[in-house]
This record gives C-alpha cells, sequence and structure tokens, in this order.
C-alpha cells in the first residue's frame, strides 16, 4: 500500500469498472410474478393458494411481521437549494465527523453553482434539514459532488470527488474534526489526489473498503475510466 507522503492519512487508489447492482424486493417480485400469470396457465387449486398465501402475508404485515413489514419510515427530507441541483446525486454514510458520538451523512450536488457542492449534516437526535458542512468545488464544470463516501478512524474523513476537474478529475479528502463546520472550498482539502490523465474521470466511483492492510486507518477504491 503506497503511502501518500506528507500527510497523516493512508488511501488505497485501485481503478476498477463500475458496476450496476439491480437488487429486487421479494415481496413485490412475488406480486408482480402473480399478477403475470394468466389463469390459463394455473389450475383453479393453484389460485386458491395463491390468494390464501397473499391474504396470509397481508394479515402477518398488519401484525408486524411476515415479508410484507415495513422496513423504513421517513423521517427526514433534504432539499437541494434551486432547480437541477441534483442534490442528493450521491449519498454516503460519512461516519462521525465532528466526534459527537453520531453517524453524519453527507450528500453530493454536482450541478449545484456550476462549480457542485457536497453538503455535510450531523446526525443527532435533533437532527435538522440544514447543512452543517458545506463544501464548494473549485472551477465551474467541475462536477464537485459526483461522489462521496467516508473513512473513518476515530474523528472520520470525508472525499468528494470532481469528476469533471480539467485534469482528468480529482478527490478531495477533508479530515474530520472536533468544531468542524461552515463552508470549505475544494482547495482547502487536507489532500487532494489527482488523476494521472487527462479524461479519466478520476473519482466516478469511490468505496470505503475498511483497513485492508492493518494500519489502523480505513482505506478506499477509487475508480477512473
Amino acid at each position: 500500500m503506497k503511502q501518500l507522503s506528507g500527510f497523516k492519512k493512508k488511501y488505497s487508489l485501485v481503478s476498477f469498472i463500475p458496476m450496476i447492482v439491480l437488487f429486487i424486493l421479494p415481496s413485490l417480485c412475488s406480486q408482480a410474478f402473480s399478477q403475470e400469470l394468466s389463469p390459463k396457465f394455473i389450475s383453479k387449486t393453484q389460485q386458491n393458494n395463491l390468494l390464501k398465501q397473499h391474504l396470509e402475508q397481508k394479515n402477518l404485515s398488519k401484525k408486524g411481521g411476515g415479508l410484507n413489514k415495513p422496513t423504513a419510515i421517513r423521517e427526514r427530507v433534504f432539499t437541494g437549494h434551486n432547480a437541477g441541483d441534483q442534490l442528493g446525486s450521491c449519498v454516503a454514510k460519512a461516519g462521525d465527523v465532528n466526534g459527537d458520538g453520531y453517524d453524519d451523512l453527507i450528500v453530493g450536488a454536482p450541478f449545484s453553482s456550476s462549480t457542485g457542492k457536497a453538503y455535510i449534516y450531523f446526525g443527532g437526535k435533533s437532527m435538522d434539514y440544514v447543512a452543517d458542512v458545506i463544501f464548494t468545488g473549485e472551477a465551474a464544470n467541475d462536477l464537485f459532488g459526483n461522489t462521496v463516501t467516508g473513512a473513518g478512524d476515530g474523528y472520520s474523513d470525508v472525499l468528494v470527488s470532481a469528476i469533471g476537474h480539467d485534469t482528468g478529475g480529482r478527490v478531495y479528502v477533508f479530515f474530520g474534526r472536533a468544531g468542524f463546520a461552515g463552508s470549505h472550498p475544494a482547495q482547502t482539502a487536507d489532500v487532494i489526489l489527482t488523476s494521472e490523465a487527462a479524461m479519466n474521470s478520476f473519482g466516478w466511483a469511490m468505496v470505503n473498503i475498511g483497513d485492508i492492510n492493518s494500519d489502523s486507518y480505513d482505506d478506499v477504491f477509487v475508480g477512473a475510466f
């Protein structure tokens, strides 16, 4: 694992091919399957069994069990400042950035204010809709905030990519700390990682992979293509 000299952190940079993974909910899949079945392909007994199974699952969901039990309830809604900001293009767990004992949320808005922005919302019992930390891209069309992620090691750090940067893409690393708040231009990042060549879209994808080399620091994969 190559160490970034002059900085206290270590990060893994490994290019990979972005993939799309489709998750199909069992309950939705079963409903769609039963709707697609035509009576001429199944017997009357099979139809009755399907109906009985559906009613049993429905009753279980009312009692708090079964496959149809709701798994999430909307608690907060975060809205972009302007139309076209595309807030939420990327959303990630930031970890505990400010050391208050609560995990925080980082959200990208790559088309905000021409440069792109990323926002951190501090977690807690009184979590609100107002961003506690705002990061802003360096230049127009940088698509800053296209991808965001956290990397925890005590105070969690956050990484924000700008795949449109004229160098071929950049990734900005901001170290977490007590009292972290306010607005921060991209160029004030604690570490700036730059693409090897132009038009690489460096930072198109990033993921925290944990401490794979046992040095007590989280490592990350950064994708480029």
